[in-house]
């Protein structure tokens, strides 16, 4: 596979990069910026929170899951691949707009775009919603090769496993959600233990490097996170995502200052208390850090709205 592999980046691949970057450098680059910030931490941290808090809690829950989960197949595989960006290939030819660091394959942009997009794909059969959908996937696809951050088959890739985790969950939602809504509290965290230690074990041994590692382990602590608090939420607080537009984007504005607040200070926390250490227990500390963040997204938020009534419980 290696020579192969090599072969389509030194040859095609990087051909193919070059040529959108010749026709896609500086100004439509810099018009696709935003795609790079979307279908990155920020997508995770701020546009999933806003469509859970202020649009459809429903819908806010399960894309969260869906593009969390899809997060953890995909770093899962670019790990297990190990294959170059284009700029480390032909750097004589490529320039990276944007700094981007860790392995190519599969794009973790294309698959969060593909993930996003097919959800409402399939949620919202509607003519003018698949067309913003296709539209938005290979924008996102086309942004990654013009910055020149990956290869023409990292973005196939992306969409094609974006394709499957989407058909899959629709399987499994429209099957087994509402049984699930309906499990014990200490099942529900049971099952999740099993998802946390078979992630956190994943994670150890696909990769050996720390820094490396810190990449699936925000992924881990930010799913086992997400979950937890979904489950707590739907079990003690049960907020209503409904109400008048003032209200939705005052919810919004608090929730993201209280999670930046968070994520800023945990950050703080975690270089003190880790103190450069590399071993198992920094590891699990780093989990913990994401994971407390996405449980307040997940339940502490919603906890906080229903306190200073910005918002309603359901019935």
């Amino acid at each position: 596979m290696l020579p192969l592999m090599s072969g389509i980046e030194i040859g095609i691949g990087s051909d193919i990069v070059v040529w959108f970057q010749s026709w896609g450098t500086p100004v439509l680059g810099y018009i696709l910026y935003p795609f790079h910030y979307i279908g990155g931490e920020y997508g995770y941290l701020v546009l999933l929170p806003i469509v859970y808090w202020g649009i459809s809690k429903h819908h806010g829950k399960r894309l969260m899951i869906l593009a969390l989960g899809a997060a953890l197949v995909g770093q899962y595989l670019k790990f297990t691949f190990r294959r170059p960006r284009p700029f480390t290939v032909s750097p004589e030819r490529i320039t990276p707009m944007l700094e981007q660091t860790g392995y190519g394959i599969p794009s973790g942009h294309t698959l969060f775009g593909t993930v996003v997009a097919g959800y409402a794909w399939y949620r919202f059969p509607r003519v003018w919603v698949r067309i913003a959908a296709v539209v938005f996937v290979l924008l996102m696809g086309i942004s990654r090769m013009i910055h020149g951050l990956h290869f023409p088959q990292d973005v196939v890739a992306g969409l094609l496993i974006g394709v499957g985790i989407v058909t899959l969950f629709w399987w499994l939602d429209t099957r087994f959600s509402d049984s699930l809504n309906n499990w014990s509290l200490s099942r529900s965290l049971v099952l999740i233990g099993i998802i946390a230690v078979a992630a956190f074990a994943l994670a150890l041994l696909v990769e050996h490097e720390y820094e490396e590692r810190k990449a699936m382990l925000s992924v881990v602590g930010a799913l086992v996170g997400g979950l937890s608090g979904f489950v707590l939420e739907n079990r003690f607080v049960r907020f209503s995502s409904d109400g008048a537009i003032w209200i939705r984007v005052l919810r919004i504005v608090v929730g993201l200052i209280v999670t930046v607040v968070l994520f800023v200070g945990l950050d703080y926390l975690y270089d003190v208390v880790v103190a450069g250490s590399t071993g198992v227990g920094a590891m699990v500390i780093y989990v913990i850090r994401y994971g407390l963040v996405a449980l307040l997204v997940a339940a502490g938020a919603p906890f906080l709205f229903v306190r200073l009534r910005l918002a309603g419980t359901e019935g």
